[in-house]
């Protein structure tokens, strides 16, 4: 990526971290309300939101506090910043005439400005880290909340540095327009779409029962949230086959690409999905254009 991309992309860039700091704050307010509503109280809430070092024991904090109403707190501040930012991308990429190369390249800039942020403030108890930090770090995960969001962050920009290494920015900028609209949203609405409804089924009426490898304090997932990764890619992806022209077969590609999002999800160590996700489907998508 040169310096005269970035500079080409930049009024697209400095959009992103504009809206994407309004969703920080936003959804962070959101996760707090909710969190005052089921019982945290100032003193709870003020280490809640601190980087949780020497100590936040979750197992006393689900004794006092329903443990669902504490998930569904991290599931509208975590999965409310994926839908906020997906659909504010979608703005921006159409209001500045984004091509693939330059819209895959200033989600990369973005990624990368958001995981120096994150490193920087990573031990801070200061006003700027609480906010910063406030929407992602989910309570659940303990006093590994900030490490796993920081994994997340950092797993999430190297697979978009795997991509667009790749050239998979000049490979979509050889198909047709819609054509390769259709399959970036095969690569990534699994995750937008399908990886958020999982956490928000999952926390809002799912019995976390299926042990899973994580950086948390608490490493669980539902059968319900599972389900609902499967459903929530194919629906969307259906949707793109009915409203976006797409190749032939792409119901077919669809159907494959749930039922692979779906596994990937589940075997996936928890914070590592963003990075996960979308390679594997970026090798399935690859491997289904050349079949």
């Amino acid at each position: 990526m040169s310096v005269s991309t970035v500079i080409e992309v930049l009024p697209a860039i400095l959009f992103f971290l504009t809206f994407k700091f309004l969703a920080v704050l936003i959804c962070g307010m959101a996760k707090e309300k909710v969190l005052r509503r089921v019982g945290v109280g100032p003193d709870m809430l003020g280490e809640i939101l601190s980087a949780r070092r020497p100590n936040l024991n979750i197992q006393n904090l689900i004794e006092i506090i329903p443990e669902r109403g504490i998930r569904a707190a991290d599931a509208i501040g975590r999965k409310g910043m994926h839908i906020v930012f997906f659909l504010v991308s979608m703005v921006i990429v159409q209001a500045f005439e984004l091509g693939h190369d330059a819209a895959i390249h200033s989600g990369l800039v973005v990624g990368i400005v958001t995981m120096l942020v994150m490193l920087v403030l990573y031990r801070s108890n200061g006003w700027l880290g609480s906010v910063i930090y406030r929407p992602y770090a989910r309570v659940m995960d303990g006093k590994k909340a900030r490490l796993n969001m920081i994994t997340a962050q950092i797993t999430g920009t190297c697979q978009g540095v795997l991509l667009a290494g790749l050239g998979y920015g000049a490979f979509f900028a050889t198909m047709d327009e819609q054509f390769a609209y259709a399959i970036m949203y095969a690569i990534y609405l699994p995750v937008a779409v399908g990886d958020t409804l999982g956490e928000v089924v999952g926390a809002f009426w799912g019995r976390q029962k299926l042990k899973v490898l994580g950086i948390g304090d608490v490493n669980r997932k539902s059968i319900e949230g599972t389900a609902a990764v499967f459903l929530g890619t194919l629906v969307s992806l259906l949707a793109v086959a009915a409203f976006v022209p797409s190749p032939e077969g792409y119901v077919g590609l669809a159907l494959i690409i749930a039922v692979v999002t779906t596994v990937t999800e589940l075997a996936a160590p928890r914070s590592t999905d963003s990075f996960f996700i979308p390679v594997v489907n970026a090798g399935v998508v690859s491997l289904w254009l050349v079949l």
